[in-house]
């Protein structure tokens, strides 16, 4: 441990001991949380609730997750804003910073979750009557997010990963779970239609889950036996896409550097005004981080779940908590909500709560990426740039040669006239 790590330990020791916690000061929050309640991502050959059971279609944030986003705004307002963190009467635009994935469910939640913690005052009101204003979200495009879907084989945003996955399916523990519960994936596989497996049975447990929340119809076949079972199996799949540490570091060692930074940035200039950034993602990115933080429950983050990261200074020294909001069952907000700490079960804590910086800034190391490209076997100087966008380029310049050409014909025509 450092010299700095030794002082910190002393000083929380002294803190736990005495009244000198209540000095503590909180100077930053790092929220990364899961989109609220959505439909059905897609749907499996045999089920009779298709695309046409959902208003929007496919993907889309419902009402019910509206109303789960504006209670995590309720409750981050009466969390960090009337305890003074943030600004109790106005939007300060220096004090946050929001970024989402560029997904529907996604932009829509953090817009809800802004409407209830940031409802516009005095000279803020630009409509009356209308308890909203405009927040900026920033965004990227999918294929180029490796900070918050660095897991996206879709768009091989990562190479190697892509390949890890593949190993995963020939590992012992993999191939256990696959024997074990063989039978039933086979059984599944006729019900639905399709062949299911350990790493796809989330396109079956999806909308039967999805379906489940809204009363939707279900197959004949199902039972809770079948649907625990489905349950757990997805639960299992999800945690298979970040076993090891080398997963763990190319799906999350991006998102836990620049947290590392945003609080490292903090501590070395307090009077900056940054005081909270907002990641808008999904259940993977918020499994991602858990796993790479070594604290997941081997639980799939429900609906606006979220790991909150806050940064606290006292005489000098810098401290840090971990808290999963993981009870997203209620869409109003009581008062009463408490999430789980998990600062004392993170590596260097040893069982305290908070927890010198120094420790964070320690196991990042074990996880941040030094060549992110490199590791992930991108080539240098090899093209970025996705199959589609690459297409639009190349329609864009055939195009643009048809026009020449025929420009060229006609000039040649009116010159012969």
């Amino acid at each position: 441990m450092s010299g700095l790590g030794r002082v910190c330990v002393v000083a929380l020791l002294l803190c736990t001991l005495s009244s000198q916690c209540a000095s503590m000061q909180l100077e930053m929050i790092q929220l990364v949380f899961r989109h609220g309640d959505r439909s059905s991502i897609d749907s499996f050959p045999s089920n009779q609730c298709d695309e046409s059971c959902w208003p929007q279609g496919y993907g889309q944030l419902t009402q019910r997750g509206m109303r789960q986003h504006y209670a995590f705004g309720q409750y981050l307002n009466a969390t960090y804003r009337e305890t003074g963190l943030l600004n109790s009467s106005f939007y300060i635009q220096k004090q946050i910073h929001i970024r989402s994935t560029d997904v529907d469910r996604t932009l829509m939640s953090v817009q809800a979750q802004m409407s209830a913690l940031y409802q516009p005052r005095s000279f803020q009101v630009f409509e009356e009557g209308l308890p909203w204003q405009p927040l900026p979200v920033h965004t990227v495009p999918k294929h180029n997010d490796s900070l918050l879907r660095g897991y996206d084989t879709f768009y091989n945003i990562c190479p190697r990963y892509t390949q890890i996955l593949k190993d995963q399916e020939k590992q012992p523990y993999y191939l256990e779970m696959q024997n074990k519960h063989q039978d039933f994936l086979v059984w599944l596989s006729k019900e639905t239609n399709t062949t299911v497996t350990l790493m796809n049975i989330y396109k079956v447990f999806d909308p039967i889950f999805c379906q489940a929340q809204h009363d939707k119809p279900q197959p004949a076949w199902l039972n809770e036996s079948v649907f625990t079972q489905m349950q757990e199996l997805a639960d299992f799949s999800m945690m298979a896409l970040f076993h090891g540490k080398e997963a763990q570091k190319l799906t999350a060692g991006l998102l836990v550097g620049e947290l590392r930074d945003n609080m490292l940035t903090k501590t070395k200039a307090p009077s900056n005004p940054d005081k909270a950034y907002f990641y808008s993602a999904h259940d993977t990115t918020v499994a991602a981080l858990l796993n790479a933080l070594e604290l997941s429950n081997g639980l799939q983050p429900p609906y606006a779940s979220a790991v909150i990261l806050e940064l606290y200074s006292d005489a000098g020294n810098h401290f840090f908590k971990v808290v999963y909001r993981n009870d997203s069952s209620n869409t109003t907000y009581s008062g009463e909500e408490e999430p789980v700490d998990l600062t004392p079960n993170f590596t260097g804590c040893q069982g305290k709560s908070p927890c010198p910086f120094s420790a964070f800034q320690e196991f990042a190391e074990t996880v941040v990426p030094k060549d992110y490209l490199k590791e992930c076997g991108v080539q240098s100087g090899s093209s970025s740039l996705s199959k589609e966008t690459k297409t639009v380029i190349i329609a864009g310049f055939s195009i643009g040669g048809l026009l020449i050409i025929v420009l060229m014909v006609g000039v040649i025509v009116l010159c012969r006239r």
